[in-house]
C-alpha cells in the first residue's frame, strides 16, 4: 500500500469557458470572409455558383463553430483522493469520471481530456489564473492520480 505521504492531494479546480478560442475562431472566420470576398471580386462572371457555394460553406462553418462553443462544459474537476469527478456548473449531480488525461501542459495552462463513465470524452483548457492558490495542488493531483490509478490496476 502506498504511503499517505505520497498520495495526491484532494482538490477541486474550476473549468471555466476560455475566451481565446472564441477570439481565435472569430478572427479566422472573418479572415475567411475577406478571402471569399476577394475571390468573388476576382472570379469571372461564370463562377457565381462556386462563389455562392463558398459563402454557404462559410456560413455553415460559422454556425457549427458557434454551436460547438456553446457546448463547452462549465464546472469543476475534482480529485477526491480516490476518484475523479465532474461537477457541472448547473448544480446537477456530479459525474464519476473514468479517466483524466493531460493532453498539453504549458506549466501555467493545461489542456485536459476526461472520459465519463459512459465513454464520452470532454476537453477543457485550464489556466493557473483561474485559481492560482491551488494550481500546484491541481498539477500534483493530475499527475499523481494517473500514477496511483495505474498502480492500483496493476495490483488487481
Amino acid at each position: 500500500m502506498a504511503s499517505l505521504r505520497y498520495q495526491p492531494p484532494a482538490v477541486r479546480y474550476p473549468a471555466p469557458t476560455p475566451r481565446w478560442p472564441l477570439w481565435l475562431g472569430m478572427a479566422l472566420w472573418l479572415l475567411e470572409a475577406v478571402l471569399l470576398l476577394l475571390w468573388q471580386l476576382l472570379a469571372g462572371p461564370l463562377a457565381w455558383m462556386v462563389v455562392l457555394l463558398g459563402w454557404l460553406c462559410w456560413a455553415g462553418v460559422g454556425l457549427v463553430w458557434w454551436r460547438s462553443l456553446r457546448r463547452v462544459p462549465q464546472g469543476a474537476l475534482q480529485w477526491d483522493g480516490g476518484a475523479w469527478w465532474w461537477w457541472p456548473q448547473s448544480g446537477a449531480e456530479p459525474l464519476s469520471l473514468h479517466a483524466v488525461q493531460v493532453r498539453l501542459d504549458l506549466q501555467s495552462a493545461m489542456w485536459i481530456a476526461w472520459q465519463t463513465a459512459d465513454g464520452v470524452w470532454w476537453f477543457s483548457w485550464l489556466q493557473a489564473r483561474s485559481d492560482a492558490a491551488i494550481w500546484g495542488d491541481w498539477r500534483r493531483a493530475v499527475y499523481s492520480a494517473a500514477t496511483v490509478s495505474a498502480f492500483q490496476q496493476e495490483r488487481v
